[in-house]
């Protein structure tokens, strides 16, 4: 059975050579509306909500093989031929999985700020909002009161709260669905690729200079997997190069996607 196709945001001329971008975990299409719109004067512009997040469908499996999939279908739906797949963390993943499985399908891929490799996503913070007891709340100010003692990076706490919907004054809902994370969430933080998987085309890793998602140790494992990438560094940026430093992150994707 085929899902439905995910919820995606478009930007630019339809006639010109598409780019899709896969955000990060607990993010959205909306993350990357300022990235979009700037970059869509020479390029068609997909943002895509991946599934269990944004206004895309909810599902009881968030695995990458799944999401992978999700992305195929949304590229056949559109009937594009060839994309640049851009992918930040939790869809760098989705990205990294996609190249290899479908190479013919790549362009080029961009990988943001994360590794083939295992890591631990927000295990705590997706539990502490699932805790929060919306039929109580107020407004989203009472909500980041409660999220405060387990989440005290102002920063992080407002990320999380882009998640939460206030549909009336006395009505919110979580646009993730966070039952699922709370289950599955180790499932998102593996690292998706196996010895067989390698994508041999274009590809560029942009890394933050002060994010320890991706350590110089890690480069081998990125040339495993991709031998003919490329890494450029952002020295002043952390995870989220598109936010902390833009301008630098924009010359970069500027550069890479011009045809």
């Amino acid at each position: 059975m085929i899902n439905p196709i995910l919820n995606y945001v478009e930007y630019g001329d339809p006639n010109h050579p598409a780019i899709i971008i896969l955000h990060g975990f607990l993010g959205s299409s909306k993350n990357w509306t300022t990235i979009s719109k700037i970059i869509s004067s020479s390029i068609r512009v997909i943002a895509v909500d991946l599934r269990n997040h944004g206004d895309s469908f909810h599902h009881d499996k968030p695995h990458y093989e799944d999401m992978t999939e999700d992305v195929l279908n949304l590229i056949n739906t559109l009937k594009l031929e060839k994309v640049n797949l851009m992918g930040h963390s939790m869809g760098g993943k989705v990205a990294m999985k996609f190249a290899c499985l479908y190479p013919e399908k790549i362009n080029s891929l961009i990988v943001i700020d994360i590794a083939p490799k295992q890591y631990f996503p927000h295990r705590k913070e997706v539990a502490s909002m699932l805790a929060i007891d919306l039929s109580k709340l107020s407004s989203k100010q009472d909500a980041e009161n409660q999220l405060e003692k387990d989440v005290p990076d102002l920063g992080l706490r407002k990320f999380l709260l882009t998640n939460l919907v206030q549909e009336s004054e006395t009505k919110f809902r979580w646009k993730v669905n966070l039952p699922v994370f709370v289950k599955e969430v180790s499932n998102l933080g593996i690292n998706p690729l196996t010895d067989k998987d390698q994508f041999i085309g274009n590809t560029l890793f942009i890394l933050g200079g002060k994010s320890d998602f991706v350590k110089e140790a890690d480069y081998p494992l990125l040339y495993k997997y991709f031998p003919n990438a490329r890494v450029k560094v952002i020295e002043n940026s952390d995870h989220n190069p598109h936010f902390s430093a833009r301008e630098k992150f924009l010359e970069i994707i500027i550069e890479e996607i011009k045809p």
